[in-house]
């Protein structure tokens, strides 16, 4: 049984050297497989078929039938590594022998995007590569493409997919970003910036530069003012959302924006609150530092993250904020006079 075995592959060897010698068809095989759907088989006498040529036009040939085999199995990527060997063998020709099977290049792209969506099967940078090469070989149709998943994007308007194809539709053509911008603001852009938050925390990665500047600016003066008012905190937050998807997290982070908090370090620092405003962060400090605060007997609180507030003119609420087991992770100053408060870190 062990001899018949070993025997098997030094038969096939044996056959299809004979065959070479013999004339075979490889490519006529390859043909009739394909046609009976046996993909694997087609593919296998193609590429026999490769090596019974020393034409480079008629390898490239050959290659372009591998391709169509493999965007036949679904197998984008299989498909692409034969493209490149047609453009190795005839560079000059590959994209013309290639224009015709444009449509289910096209098809079998989306569908392997399509089953990507489980976690793990496509990275960002396979994406790149299947979207360049698509590019490549079919330079006549990055914009069908971005349509085609631009349209999937908003078949499934309200759900994750709509985001998903949406962000493969501004990969795929880089004039797409403006439609999708204009899909989630439309008829909103007549409205009051803040009444475009919503929109904006969609669209805004997808604007251009001088339009994302000009919104994230108008909706930072509103946003502080909000952020300055206690009880506006979920409108302060969504305000935060949308000018992280204009700007970034590290642009909205900076002090002079609209952070949520702000770390200090050992040092004197200014700040000023209305009667009835806060300071429009959450401010914290190194665990080991003293904080002190001077304010020319004015009144404000400090209110901590745990819900204690401490009146900054009544000596019992001082000792208890300063006892040495007090713990509480960030803070706010509010007003109770206008003033002007020096917060001394030691």
């Amino acid at each position: 049984m062990k001899k018949a075995l070993f025997l098997a592959p030094m038969l096939v060897v044996f056959f299809a050297i004979s065959a070479l010698a013999g004339g075979m068809d490889y490519h006529a095989l390859g043909k009739q497989f394909e046609a009976n759907g046996t993909y694997g088989s087609a593919f296998t006498n193609y590429e026999l078929a490769v090596h019974q040529t020393s034409s480079l036009a008629r390898r490239a040939e050959i290659y372009v039938d591998c391709v169509r085999v493999f965007l036949k199995s679904n197998n984008f990527n299989g498909a692409t590594e034969q493209m490149r060997e047609a453009r190795r063998n005839d560079p000059k020709r590959v994209v013309q022998l290639l224009s015709q099977y444009e449509p289910l290049a096209r098809k079998v792209l989306i569908k392997t995007l399509n089953d990507s969506r489980n976690p793990g099967t496509m990275g960002k940078r396979e994406r790149s590569e299947n979207f360049a090469y698509f590019q490549q070989f079919f330079p006549k149709s990055a914009w069908p493409l971005a349509d085609d998943l631009y349209n999937l994007g908003v078949k499934e308007h309200g759900t994750a997919g709509e985001e998903y194809w949406f962000d493969f539709a501004a990969d795929a053509h880089p004039k797409m970003a403006a439609k999708i911008a204009n899909y989630y603001l439309g008829s909103n852009q007549n409205l009051p910036i803040e009444q475009q938050v919503g929109a904006l925390t969609k669209a805004g990665r997808h604007l251009d530069d001088t339009t994302r500047s000009k919104k994230a600016q108008e909706l930072l003066v509103i946003g502080k003012e909000l952020a300055k008012k206690p009880g506006e905190e979920a409108r302060t937050s969504a305000i935060r959302s949308a000018l992280v998807a204009l700007m970034g997290q590290e642009w909205v982070n900076m002090k002079d924006n609209l952070p949520e908090t702000v770390s200090f370090s050992k040092g004197e620092y200014e700040e000023s609150v209305k009667a009835g405003e806060q300071t429009p962060y959450w401010i914290t400090v190194n665990e080991l530092s003293e904080v002190r605060y001077l304010a020319d007997n004015k009144k404000f609180k400090v209110v901590y993250d745990d819900g204690t507030e401490s009146r900054l003119w009544v000596q019992s609420d001082i000792d208890r904020v300063n006892a040495s087991d007090y713990k509480s992770s960030k803070f706010r100053m509010i007003g109770v006079e206008n003033c002007g408060i020096t917060m001394v870190v030691k």
